[in-house]
């Protein structure tokens, strides 16, 4: 379960306004309903789910048993009466695409808010690995790392935040699509940081790819600030690099070792970011969660419970901010 209260996460989703992001959330129109009250509502089901993410529950049946055992819960959702598994399953079925257009929202919100000033965007992949099953595997699910360690499952591309423990966007795919593809997908899907003065881009070594750095200069309008790999190579150090290398076209700093050296520690950011969302136990529940279910819903389940994770992070962050906001002039007034 995460440390952040009930009561807070409570308050902050009740004064959020929601505005359009609830038509993301389009319902099926069914027959024969003309007059008929509904017991439930766009946004109860969608407190439910932060509410799963919240309780770190990864099946939606022990999610209605723990609503059914708990008022509070039920409260937190808004709702009369808990619903069933069936029901919270179906919704979360017909709108994994708007969780998606959430996620997209609450970091539009927080950019807006100023959270991102002065920030830089760090990226990298983790590697979601599944035991691989004696029979029917999926031969899209067999990958490989950087050091060319095979594994089954999937791979998370993150652009994190370098200032705020936050996720700014995410790829999600089966292992043999490949970081490099993967990566090149995130980046051309649309601008991630539109702010001036957040200036670079950092990639590990594996990125060093001149089309990677073409579409962070063209599409992120970031410099890309990626490590140096010699790829078995002549030249092992980047300060080797004649000065003709394609690398200075897209990275003049470069030529500045001693800059480049120091700000290159700000990857570690999204180490950090990877390093939380394992020990969170996010990830172990993904892997739980591939276990029990079949390959033809897999990929959709997994990126749903995903994002409502990383949902989840953006309003603990949210809701945390508001809190010390809020406290900060009561302080001010007690001293």
């Amino acid at each position: 379960m995460s440390d952040m209260s009930l009561d807070d996460l409570k308050n902050l989703l009740e004064n959020l306004f929601w505005g359009d992001i609830l038509s993301s959330f389009r319902e099926p129109k069914r027959k024969n309903n003309a007059g008929k009250k509904k017991t439930f509502t766009k946004i109860m089901f969608v407190k439910a789910c932060i509410l799963k993410s919240h309780l770190a529950i990864e099946d939606d049946t022990e999610l209605a048993k723990r609503m059914k055992e708990n008022p509070n819960y039920v409260r937190f959702c808004g709702m009369q009466r808990a619903p069933s598994h069936n029901v919270l399953s179906a919704f979360q079925k017909r709108h994994a695409r708007a969780f998606e257009k959430m996620f997209e929202w609450l970091d539009k919100i927080l950019e807006e808010d100023g959270h991102f000033v002065d920030d830089a965007l760090c990226h990298d992949g983790t590697d979601i690995a599944l035991d691989k099953p004696q029979s029917g595997a999926d031969p899209m699910m067999f990958g490989a790392k950087s050091n060319n360690k095979k594994f089954y499952g999937f791979w998370l591309m993150l652009s994190c935040s370098y200032r705020t423990p936050l996720p700014r966007k995410f790829t999600f795919d089966k292992a043999r699509i490949g970081q490099i593809t993967l990566t090149k997908q995130h980046l051309t899907s649309g601008q991630i940081c539109r702010n001036p003065n957040n200036p670079f881009m950092f990639y590990d070594g594996i990125f060093d790819t001149k089309e990677i750095m073409e579409l962070t200069l063209s599409v992120q309008k970031k410099i890309p600030m990626i490590a140096f790999n010699p790829r078995g190579g002549t030249i092992e150090k980047f300060t080797d690099l004649p000065l003709d290398d394609w690398r200075f076209d897209f990275n003049p700093f470069l030529r500045c070792p001693l800059f480049f050296k120091k700000e290159f520690k700000k990857r570690t950011a999204v180490e950090r970011f990877n390093s939380e969302v394992k020990l969170t136990g996010l990830i172990t529940r993904i892997r739980t969660k591939a276990k029990k279910t079949n390959r033809k819903n897999r990929t959709r389940i997994i990126k749903t419970m995903l994002v409502l994770g990383l949902i989840h992070k953006q309003l603990c962050y949210l809701a945390q901010h508001r809190r010390k906001t809020f406290q900060q002039p009561l302080c001010a007034y007690a001293q």
